[in-house]
C-alpha cells in the first residue's frame, strides 16, 4: 500500500482543517508552479488530499484532476470545490499505483508531499514522466530522510504490514534528483525553506 487508507480516512477531517504549516513557503511553491501553467493547461495532482493546491491552481488552468487514496479526502475535495464554485477541478479516488491506468498527457503533473509515502517512488516518477506532455512539467515537494531511526523504522514496518499508517520511504535529495533526471526531466526550479521539504520542478524536453 502507498499510504494507509484507513489512516487517512480516519484523520481526513482533522487533516483538512489544519492550516498550512509554512504559508510563505507554500505561496512560493504555488507561484513557482504557475510560471509553467496557462489557461490551456491540463493538470494532474496525485495525492491531492483535501484539494487545497488543486483548487488554488484551478483559476489558472483549463482543467485539473486530483486523485487521492482516501475516499473521504476525495469527498472533502469535492465539497470544497462545490463551496468555492470551481467547476474545472474534478477529484477521483485512486492510489499512486493506479497512475499506470491514466492516459494523459498532462501539461503538468504534481506530486506534493507524497513521494516519501510511496513504496515504489521511483516507479511513480517514471509514470509521472509518461503522463507529462513534451514541454510539460513535473512538480514535487518531498521530505527526504536519508535513513530512518529505529522509531521510524518500526513505524514504517508496521505501516507496510498493516496498511493502517503511512509508510515512509527513505531517500536522499541527491537520490531524488538523480531519479527525476534519470527518467528524462530537466530540473528547472529548486526551492527549500529551512528545515522543510525540497520542492523541485522538472521539465520534459520537447
Amino acid at each position: 500500500m502507498a499510504v494507509g487508507r484507513v489512516f487517512w480516512d480516519f484523520f481526513s477531517k482533522s487533516y483538512a482543517s489544519q492550516p498550512v504549516a509554512d504559508e510563505d513557503a507554500y505561496q512560493v511553491k504555488l507561484e513557482l508552479t504557475r510560471v509553467y501553467l496557462t489557461t490551456d493547461s491540463d493538470v494532474l495532482e496525485y495525492g491531492c488530499g483535501s484539494g487545497l493546491t488543486a483548487l488554488s491552481h484551478a483559476p489558472y488552468v483549463r482543467h485539473i484532476l486530483g486523485t487521492d487514496y482516501s475516499r473521504r479526502m476525495v469527498q472533502i475535495a469535492k465539497n470544497n470545490a462545490a463551496e468555492q464554485e470551481i467547476d474545472n477541478a474534478t477529484f477521483e479516488q485512486a492510489a499512486v499505483e493506479d497512475l499506470s491506468q491514466l492516459e494523459g498527457p498532462f501539461d503538468a503533473v504534481l506530486a506534493l508531499n507524497i513521494l516519501h509515502l510511496v513504496a515504489d517512488w521511483k516507479g511513480a516518477i517514471a509514470e509521472s514522466y509518461r503522463l507529462t506532455r513534451p514541454g510539460g512539467v513535473f512538480a514535487s515537494s518531498t521530505i527526504c530522510l536519508p535513513k530512518l531511526n529505529i522509531g521510524l523504522k518500526l513505524m514504517s514496518g508496521f505501516a507496510n504490514v498493516t496498511g493502517l499508517m503511512p509508510r515512509l520511504s527513505p531517500m536522499t535529495q541527491d537520490e531524488l534528483i538523480a531519479e527525476i533526471e534519470a527518467v528524462g526531466f530537466e530540473i528547472v526550479e529548486r526551492f527549500q525553506p529551512e528545515g522543510g521539504a525540497i520542492f523541485l520542478i522538472g521539465k520534459r524536453p520537447i
